[in-house]
This record gives C-alpha cells, structure tokens and sequence, in this order.
C-alpha cells in the first residue's frame, strides 16, 4: 500500500505558514512595518493545499476501505472533533480580553479592528448563543455574513475550514463513488464548475473565505481527482510533472491556481527521489505532521491570549517578536499533549467502530 509520507510531512510546514499569517495579522504586524504583508500570502495558500490534501487522503481512506457510511462518519467525526472542541472552548473563554485589548487603542491591523468592532457588537446584541451553537455543529462556515456577519470565525478563526472539511465528509463517499467511472468524473467536475462560478458571483450570500463547499469543491475534487488517476494509470510518473506544468501555466491567468502548482510539486516528491522528499519522509517531519492538527487548531487561542496579555505593554513589532517567541515555545508542546491525550484515543475508539478494520494511514485528513 502507498504511504505517500511526504504529504503528511509536508502539513506540518503548511500548518506553520498559518500561524505566520495570523501571527502577523493579529500583532498589527502590518501596521508597524507594511513589508510584513507579503508574510500574508503563503497561509492562505497553505489552507487551499491542506483542501486539495483532504479531498486526496478521504480518496485514499475509501479506496482503501469496504466500511459502510455509519462507521465512517463518526470515525470523521471522532477524528476532528475532540480537539476542535478543546480549541473551541479555549477561544470562546479568551475572546472577550482579545476583543478589548483589539479595541481599547489603535495598534491593530485595520481588518481585525473591523472584525473585532462586528464580533463586539454581536456579542453585545446578544447574537453568540446562535453563533456557539452553529459552531458546535460545525456548520457556522454555511452561514453567509449577510444573515449572520462574521459566522465562518467567529470565536475559532481556524475553524471556517473545519466546517468545510465536515460538508465535504458528509458527501465525499458519494462523490469518489460518482467520480470512478468516465461520466460520474465528468458530472463532479461540471458541479465542482458550477459550484466556483456560484459562490464568486454571490449567489451563495456573501462570505469572506469560501467556507461553503461549493465554493471549495474543485480543490477537493482535484485531490480526488489526483489519487484516482494515480490507481488506475500504469506508469504514471509522467502524471506530476505534466500537471505541474499545466498548474503553473495557470498561474498568468489566476492565484489560485498557485495552491494547485504547489500541490502538484508535492505529488511529484512522492514519485522521485529527492533531498526535499527524503526531509519530508524522515521520522521527525512524520512527527511534526502527526502535530499539525493541533497546531492548526490551538494556535489561535494561544496567540489571542498572548495578544490580551502582551498588547498592554509591547507596541509594534515588539509585540510581534514577543509573541513569536512565546507561541514558538508554547505550541509544539500543546500540540504534542493534545494529539497524545485527545486525537489519539479518539481515533483509536474510531477503528474500533470499523468492520473490518481499516488499514493503518501514515496521515489522517484535517
């Protein structure tokens, strides 16, 4: 069985290139120094990957697997869930000391003023009971801002992609199913079509990220996509170099076609020997990827809490270097404890449910 190890390495960068984003945005990096905003671009990109990389590994996981949809939504759910909670809970509890250390002077980045001015008066009107709710349902990311603003980030900024994840788990036996056959993959690239076109005309409402699935579906169709035609074509390294090529060239027309280079770059590590790939297969990469959940997911509270503490007595890029080097000391160890104590039992309680059970992964979907 392939293992595809690189790709599981490779979520372990692609969860920091995140925390950099957010690191910057949220210490007003960008105010104190405007250079700072090219650090920006890489996690947005970073999360378009981590989707193509779902879309690919659940491709795996049911190519792999003969269990029913029963034992595999709530072997999902139990993957995502418990450490969602655990960060959820954590940010709901430090939002207010972050919005008013945000909102008490003008150090912050304009955008997450603007943010933080909605989730205040939100909370102020009365409106988090219906946001938390939707949260611990996980579809807050359905929601368009214009019936319910600031729905995809409300308390856990992360999480507008976990939501994402959960519409697309709930669907994606369907979809692989529908896709292995010549005209089931014609009608999931037409919808994935469709689906893009709808969301960037807002006719889906209006949201700040694609948060809704068919406004994401082509970049977890492409990984689908991917692991299919790495089934069924005999000698198909010709696959990644070629794709890349096409990716690339699609860059001249849109940005987002870089996640989809990037990507493809990837797959091309898991078909050739190089020093890059053997990085990303070595044992403590492998860890780092094993953590990448969890840093994910709890360095938002983490850096909000420092901001709420920190932002009183540092002042621009001060802040930002003291948070840095705090969440760079802080992180890895909670995210260590939470995939020991929280995502490992239960996935483990997962494939018990699984009859037969499932082949051992060398990576789970995020």
């Amino acid at each position: 069985m392939a293992k595809y190890l690189e790709i599981n390495g490779a979520r372990a960068i692609l969860a920091w290139l995140v925390v950099l984003d957010h690191l910057v945005l949220l210490t007003g990096a960008t105010k104190a120094a405007p250079w700072a905003h090219y650090l920006l671009a890489p996690g947005g990109y970073a999360v378009q990957v981590f989707i193509i990389i779902s879309g690919f590994v659940i491709c795996h996981m049911r190519l792999l697997s003969r269990e029913s949809y029963a034992p595999y939504i709530a072997r999902r759910f139990l993957r995502i869930y418990p450490a969602y909670i655990v960060a959820l809970v954590a940010s709901t509890l430090i939002l207010p000391y972050f919005l008013s250390a945000v909102l008490s002077s003008g150090w912050a980045d304009e955008n997450i003023r603007g943010h933080a001015t909605t989730q205040a008066t939100a909370i102020a009107n009365g409106l988090w009971p219906e946001h938390f709710a939707l949260h611990l349902v996980l579809l807050h990311g359905l929601v368009p801002n214009n019936i319910l603003a600031d729905s995809q980030y409300f308390f856990l900024t992360p999480a507008w992609s976990l939501s994402l994840e959960w519409q697309f788990y709930l669907v994606a036996p369907l979809l692989i199913t529908t896709a292995r056959s010549k005209v089931g993959a014609a009608l999931v690239a037409v919808l994935s079509v469709i689906g893009v076109i709808a969301f960037s005309n807002g006719w889906l409402g209006s949201f700040a990220l694609p948060s809704t699935l068919p406004g994401a579906l082509w970049l977890f169709v492409i990984g689908i996509f991917t692991r299919l035609t790495m089934e069924t074509i005999s000698g198909r390294r010709w696959l990644a170099p070629a794709a890349t090529i096409c990716a690339l060239a699609g860059c001249l027309l849109s940005k987002d076609f870089l996640a989809v280079a990037g990507w493809f770059g990837l797959v091309s590590l898991t078909l050739w020997e190089t020093p890059l790939g053997r990085l990303l297969r070595s044992p403590q990469m492998q860890r780092y990827g094993d953590h990448s959940y969890g840093v994910y997911l709890l360095h938002w509270p983490v850096l909000t809490g420092l901001v709420a503490v920190a932002a009183p007595r540092f002042h621009g890029l001060a802040l930002t270097v003291f948070c840095a080097a705090a969440v760079c000391a802080l992180l890895p160890v909670m995210a260590r404890l939470i995939f020991k104590y929280v995502e490992q039992p239960a996935i483990q309680w997962g494939r018990r449910l699984s009859r037969p059970k499932e082949p051992s992964n060398t990576f789970t979907a995020t």
